[in-house]
Parts: C-alpha cells; structure tokens; sequence
C-alpha cells in the first residue's frame, strides 16, 4: 500500500471535460480547492465537479478547501504584468492606481510597519525576490535580487513582519461556510501564526461541523509560526508547508 498521499490543486488546467477523472486515476488521493480566489458560486461548482468526478472514477477523495487568510498581494498592473530584472529599483505603496515598472500598489491591511531596510519581499510562488532600500512615509523603495514575472494581483510576502490580522478572520468564515455546506473534509489555515489561530477556528468548526468530521490544516508560511511550531503540531490534524512563501 502507498502510504504517501498526493494532493493536487483544482484550477484552469482542470476545468477541461474529463480532466478531473483523469487526475484521480492518475492518482491523486485528495483534490486541493484554493479559496483565494473567484466567487462563492464557483467554487460550490468546483466542489460538486470533485464529487461527480470521484463518482465516475469509483474513488474516494478528499477534498481540502485552502481559506484565503490575510494574505497580502500587490494590486493590478497596468499590463497585467511586468518583468523585473535584477538590480532594477522599484517601488511599492498603497495607492490602488495600476502599476508599471517603476511602481505598484499593495492590497494589505496594514501598510505601516511591514518592511524595514535590508528586509527581503518575496513576490508570487518567491521565485522574484526584492531587497526593502528605502522606507518612506506610504512608500517602500526596493531593489530586484532575483528577476522575473510579476502579476497583477501576485502575493508578496514578507518574511521579517509580524502581521496583526488574525488567520481566520471574517473572509475566511465565509469560504468555510461555503467548504462545509459541499461536505469537504480539511480546512487549510493560512499564515497561522501560532496556537490561538487553530483554536478559534476550531470553536467555530465545532459549532458548524453537525457532525461532519472537518480536520484542520496548520499551513506554515512564517518565520514566526516557527517559532510556536510546537503548540501548533498539537492543535493541527495535519501540517502543509509552503516552501515559497518561507524562502
């Protein structure tokens, strides 16, 4: 028997007639559906297109529903991307007009306090990587380390600070809500950062669940969940490492 699982992502590359089936029969033990993106009503189209096809393949599958979290991502992009290449300066801020290659907006909850000089930024999956030059008022100066394409909308992650919001906030009550009522089996816990975060989103699981067994998923992407690793480890059923978002 294969005791390692695989978990494979539900996106654009699935939606193909047929594709979901043949993911399973490649092997996939357990479907992962990211709840960061689009509307409520498609991913209740997504969670009832796992079901029909672990129906037609004859297979049990678990599904996993990753919550969004306090995710921080740049804003749009004039051109819907752009490429930045090492040793490039740019800049990032709050301003919600598109960006270009001198500078983009941020989407975050908090602006202030996020980077400090010689802080790293990591941008989509951390393949782009910035060095913080300057903090200004409303403005973070940046220069390119390691290059490549940004999106619009690519999360940017920062490693050194030490976000306030919780991980289980109100956006992500309401995708668990939508993931309960399809019968998935994990909720993914994004930016945990210690102990607490399982605990409040297990309170209100266990309010919601009607006896549906729902297991939680600690997703580690912080240095600081690190350093709590242990009250994390005894409050999670299962643990996901995200390798970008770490470095």
């Amino acid at each position: 028997m294969r005791r390692t699982k695989i978990l494979a992502t539900v996106g654009p590359a699935t939606d193909p007639p047929g594709r979901l089936e043949a993911v399973l029969r490649a092997g996939a033990d357990a479907l992962r559906l990211n709840f960061s993106h689009g509307a409520d009503k498609d991913h209740r189209r997504s969670l009832a297109r796992i079901r029909r096809a672990a129906t037609a393949v004859g297979k049990e599958v678990a599904i996993v529903a990753d919550l969004p979290g306090p995710k921080i991502r740049l804003g749009t992009l004039a051109a819907g991307s752009v490429q930045l290449a090492a040793g490039e300066r740019w800049a990032i801020d709050p301003d919600r007009t598109p960006g270009d290659a001198h500078r983009v907006g941020l989407e975050s909850p908090s602006f202030d306090d996020l980077a400090r000089p010689g802080d790293p930024v990591l941008l989509g999956d951390g393949s782009v990587e910035l060095e913080v030059t300057a903090v200004r008022p409303r403005r973070i100066e940046v220069r390119v380390v390691n290059g490549g394409l940004v999106r619009s909308q690519a999360g940017a992650f920062f490693p050194r600070a030490r976000l306030k919001a919780a991980a289980f906030g109100p956006a992500d009550r309401r995708a668990a809500k939508v993931a309960l009522e399809s019968g998935v089996d994990y909720l993914a816990l994004s930016f945990v950062k210690d102990a607490t975060d399982l605990t409040t989103a297990r309170r209100w699981l266990d309010r919601r669940a009607n006896g549906h067994d729902v297991q939680l998923i600690a997703k580690i992407e912080r240095a600081e969940a690190l350093a709590s690793i242990d009250g994390i480890l005894d409050s999670a059923d299962a643990i996901m490492v995200a390798r970008g978002d770490l470095g």
